[in-house]
This record gives structure tokens, C-alpha cells and sequence, in this order.
């Protein structure tokens, strides 16, 4: 979502529709991830070694704000290595070492040094600190944007036309809105997206596990 959409989106949602919630940062910044999530609390969800910092979650989709970022390609790329290094520290901060000690010991020492060495920095204060990075620049006023809440390892910078017009298309039993440009947006994100990758690829990058609550 457009960033004026997102932020509507997190402050209104929640109460409008039956057993769904809204998580994100913006509403507890304890919370996980630097962006907002849309859970079934109806189910409960246990993921990988990334952890949740003990938040009882349900199976969620996860809602990415699209913002504003600099004309200049240097300041750019160097803003996206700062959130690069904040999100390492959230990964440090919120990781189960204990899943992380039985997969692979070594990692799991350093993860558990660079803890230490950064107890002076409270959870709340990097997410604070990712917040005031990402939107430091307009969504309405500047000329390119990017998904800048995740450390997408492609520049994704895009004119901020290509979110101006919208089209309704059918999916599933229901009819929804996307951006008419939607082929540009995909092919920059990720690459020839209507070709099928080779089947040994064609596996899951999710390790999780969910259960009904009932």
C-alpha cells in the first residue's frame, strides 16, 4: 500500500472485520517487524528461528507501505544500507537462539555476542529509528518510491506514477484493486515473473507452523 493508504489502513481496521487484527509497529512499537501484519486470531502461528518477542500471533499476510525516497541514486542506495543495518539489529534482538543453537552452534554464538554488545539498544528505539529513516521523505511530494520497510536485496525505485492508477481485477470470489502498472512494479521486483523457475527452486522460503486455537 501507498504509504497515506497504509497508515488509514493500520488505524482503522481493526473491529471491521470478524477474528482479523492488525499488528504494526506504528500501533506498539514493541512489535516484531518494521511493517504491519493482518492475523487470524483464530489460529495460532509458530515461525522459524525469526521470532515474535512473544507475541501470540495468528496466520498472517504481511502489509508492506510503499514511501518515498531520494532522487539522488547515492543517498538512496546509502539509506537503504542504514535499514539494512537496523534490521539486523531487530533480527538480533527478536531471533530464538535456542532454534538457532540447534541448527548451527556458531552462528548462534556470534547472534548471542552481538546481543550483548547492544543491550544499550532498546527494541523500541531501533523500530523508531527504522520508522523516521523510511519516511523521512514524502510519499506525496517525491518522485520515486520503493518498499523501503523490508531489506529486498533489488533496487525496486520506481517512478511514483506507476501507484497514480488503479484497476479492478477479479481474484478468487472477489473483485480487487491493483495499480494499472502492476507489469512494472512485478518485473523490477522480480524479473520474468510468468516464467516458471527450474522445478529443484521451485520449493517454499517459509518455515512455519500453524494451528487452529480451537
Amino acid at each position: 500500500m501507498t504509504r497515506p493508504n497504509y497508515e488509514r489502513f493500520i488505524l482503522s481496521f481493526n473491529g471491521k472485520v470478524e477474528n482479523l487484527q492488525v499488528f504494526a509497529p506504528e500501533l506498539d512499537w514493541n512489535y516484531y517487524a518494521p511493517y504491519a501484519n493482518v492475523c487470524d486470531m483464530r489460529t495460532y502461528l509458530i515461525e522459524g528461528v525469526n521470532g515474535h518477542r512473544g507475541m501470540k500471533l495468528g496466520v498472517k499476510v504481511d502489509v508492506f507501505p510503499i514511501d518515498g525516497v531520494d532522487d539522488n541514486i547515492e543517498a538512496y542506495h546509502e539509506e537503504k544500507k542504514v535499514f539494512s543495518e537496523l534490521w539486523s539489529l531487530l533480527y538480533i534482538k527478536r531471533c530464538n537462539l535456542k532454534k538457532i543453537w540447534l541448527r548451527n552452534k556458531s552462528k548462534a554464538i556470534k547472534v548471542f555476542i552481538k546481543r550483548v554488545l547492544t543491550l544499550h539498544l532498546s527494541y523500541k528505539r531501533i523500530q523508531k529509528k527504522i520508522h523516521n529513516l523510511i519516511v523521512n521523505h514524502s510519499f506525496d511530494t517525491s518522485n520515486y518510491v520503493d518498499l523501503r520497510c523490508y531489506p529486498w536485496p533489488k533496487d525496486v525505485r520506481l517512478s511514483r506514477d506507476v501507484f497514480s492508477e488503479y484497476v479492478v481485477v477479479p481474484f478468487e470470489n472477489i473483485t480487487v484493486s491493483i495499480i494499472k502498472n502492476y507489469d512494472d512494479y512485478l518485473f523490477q521486483s522480480y524479473g520474468d515473473y510468468m516464467k516458471l523457475p527450474p522445478i529443484e527452486k521451485r520449493i517454499p522460503h517459509h518455515n512455519f507452523k500453524a494451528y487452529w486455537k480451537d
